[in-house]
């Protein structure tokens, strides 16, 4: 009984081994976030933040229902992300915006998340911060209808016609 576990245990290792290599190597999506030198007025993108997380928003209303492509951060748990330096960086291969807006066009969104691992970097003082984001897909908008119940005793009608 022990061997049977022990082989369990190490197929499961070896497996979660594989997912991880798989998810930061071959997987894995760049793109490089210049916030210090593009001005505001002539940039692509929105950030801000929003209850715990902090969104990076793409000015191009390219998806369905005609939203825009969003991703998200937790900035609770790491406001800076992790830190990397330009050596690290030159390492990187980075994906270009139409390449990135491509993607999450023509994707399914429920895999997305197992699919690819996005990470978006920023320049942070002397280094370079590294963030892992996740891609909210677009959601179908909501149509709110107002209606008022009238009741019929409260209408006076009056009738300008004369039925014969």
């Amino acid at each position: 009984m022990k061997y049977y576990f022990l082989i369990i245990l190490c197929f499961s290792l070896y497996v979660s081994r594989a997912q991880k290599s798989t998810i930061n190597n071959n997987n894995s999506l760049y793109y490089f976030i210049d916030t210090v030198s593009t001005p505001v007025k002539d940039g692509m993108w929105q950030i801000g933040i929003e209850g715990p997380f902090k969104y990076y928003s793409v000015k191009c209303p390219c998806l369905e229902y005609n939203q825009q492509p969003t991703f998200l951060y937790n900035y609770i748990k790491s406001p800076e992300g992790k830190v990397i330096s330009k050596d690290e960086l030159r390492r990187l291969k980075f994906i270009s915006l139409p390449n990135l807006i491509t993607l999450v066009k023509n994707v399914d969104y429920k895999g997305f998340k197992n699919k690819y691992a996005i990470f978006f970097i920023e320049p942070l003082g002397k280094g370079f911060s590294c963030k892992r984001v996740f891609f909210s897909p677009p959601r179908k908008p909501q149509i709110n209808i107002d209606y008022e119940i009238i009741h019929s005793d409260t209408i006076k009608h009056k009738s300008n016609y004369i039925i014969n």
